[in-house]
């Protein structure tokens, strides 16, 4: 099990090999914001809907929204609430974003 932002998916799901993911983990995790982004705002995008019918990929909403406003606003809502799970959940993160980038965040888990 694995907790996602969207870039990863995307990337993959734009050369056809999510099934590379669901090989390497057999869950994926991704927060609201990014199955928002992915299902909600990825209509008619290669993947959205293998996505959406997807059992391995699920969504789940942060619990600790205390901590999720005290990670950096200069992060995209998706990559705080993926860092915030993942965190709750004590599972790996797989991002895109700049190590530079995340490491701003205030009690980040890095």
């Amino acid at each position: 099990m694995i907790v996602s932002d969207s870039g990863p998916i995307i990337a993959f799901s734009r050369i056809g090999r999510l099934d590379i993911l669901h090989e390497l983990f057999s869950r994926v995790i991704i927060p609201d914001a990014v199955h928002d982004e992915l299902i909600m705002k990825g209509q008619g995008r290669q993947g959205a809907i293998e996505i959406s019918q997807s059992l391995w990929i699920q969504h789940r909403t942060v619990a600790n929204q205390a901590y999720l406003e005290r990670l950096a606003r200069t992060i995209h809502a998706g990559e705080r609430e993926a860092i915030a799970i993942a965190r709750e959940m004590n599972a790996q993160l797989l991002i895109d974003e700049l190590r530079k980038k995340v490491a701003r965040c205030q009690d980040s888990p890095f």
